[in-house]
């Protein structure tokens, strides 16, 4: 080897060609429980973040899973995932009559449901969709707290103190179901068999298509609760899908309240009419300002009141009241414009759009 007795530039030239470089290489495999993803299909994942992207974030049901697979990142970026559910068990259907009791008081309602035929139902199924949800609200999801040969008690009471029949469609808590949509203007829709519609994977939704279920319009990309968040609507056009209304008066909201009243000078009933049919149900309105923030409230009912009144009615579930921590909502602005988001999926035209809306923000950032 050479070397210099004195003070010098010395320039070495070398192969680097047979040196192995340290990186790591070791591969992993994990099957779990994951709140999103692909069920059964392995995915090659590089890091934490991916991991968090494609399966969706830890909870207390899949801790020991999602941190064994992000430990195992740390010091490895090769690791393939599984995503391991339940999609297999009966989702029975039962005809049912509430039970009237003798009292006015909706607290005191009953919430035990005669039921001929008991032999499919066990306790904790839960309801998700009711042919007459003035029975039970299927919206709620109540569930199964005890079961006899003649009769089932759900978790909350009915909403009448009448007997009135419905058919109540059940699904089981421990199974994994994919999120499917119907058409909203469709009151009679209703799914038969919800495990029939569980798309696990890509491949699978293509041996599926074509066999779903008549009133289902569309599915969640995976299984899971996450996709509960998702809303889709088929629209002609932009103004179809949100639009501003120019209101020739005010629009007054109120804590706790599912009625807002569009009142107008004198006695302009002729202009009440045309306000009114300015609204549709089942269209949301962006409620609030940038001062106390917004709300979208579903519109179930729009009446010409007279006396120069026009009532819009919502949903009178607590997620679509005005909420109490807005505080009080009045509308007057000096351009009296409301802002009404449209979900129908009416299509006149050969254009036709999809939006697809994150509407509770549950699947921000995931793949």
């Amino acid at each position: 080897m050479a070397f210099q007795l004195s003070p010098g530039v010395n320039v070495s030239e070398i192969d680097l060609t047979t040196v192995v470089p340290a990186v790591a290489t070791s591969d992993g495999a994990i099957a779990g429980v994951f709140r999103w993803g692909p069920i059964g299909q392995r995915v090659l994942i590089d890091s934490e973040n991916q991991l968090v992207n494609r399966f969706g974030k830890p909870t207390n049901h899949n801790a020991e899973t999602f941190f064994s697979a992000a430990n195992f990142l740390a010091y490895s970026n090769r690791l393939y995932v599984s995503r391991a559910a339940k999609t297999t068990g009966e989702t029975p259907v039962a005809v049912v009559n509430s039970s009237p009791v003798a009292s006015a008081n909706a607290e005191l309602f009953s919430n035990v449901f005669t039921c001929s035929d008991t032999s499919k139902l066990e306790i904790g199924m839960y309801v998700t969709q009711a042919t007459n949800n003035a029975v039970a609200n299927s919206m709620t999801m109540p569930y199964i707290v005890a079961v006899n040969s003649s009769s089932i008690t759900l978790s909350q009471r009915a909403l009448v103190n009448t007997s009135v029949q419905t058919s109540l469609y059940f699904a089981r808590p421990d199974t994994t179901y994919s999120a499917v949509a119907v058409d909203a203007a469709n009151t009679a829709a209703v799914v038969a068999n919800l495990v029939n519609q569980i798309v696990k994977n890509e491949n699978e939704y293509v041996n599926k298509d074509g066999n779903f279920d008549l009133d289902v319009l569309y599915v969640a990309r995976y299984p899971g609760a996450l996709g509960n968040s998702i809303r889709v609507s088929v629209v002609d056009n932009a103004q179809s899908f949100s639009s501003n209304i120019a209101l020739d008066s005010n629009i007054r909201f109120e804590i706790g309240s599912s009625t807002s009243t569009i009142k107008f000078l004198g006695s302009a009933n002729a202009l009440t009419t045309t306000t009114a049919a300015k609204f549709a149900t089942n269209d949301y309105l962006l409620a609030g300002n940038s001062s106390i923030s917004t709300q979208y409230l579903l519109i179930t009912d729009v009446t010409a009141a007279g006396n120069a009144t026009a009532n819009v009615v919502f949903d009178a579930s607590s997620t679509t009241t005005v909420n109490a921590a807005l505080g009080f909502i009045a509308f007057n602005n000096s351009n009296n414009i409301l802002t009404e988001v449209g979900w129908s999926l009416e299509s006149l035209y050969d254009d036709t759009c999809i939006c697809w809306i994150d509407f509770e923000h549950n699947l921000t950032s995931l793949s």
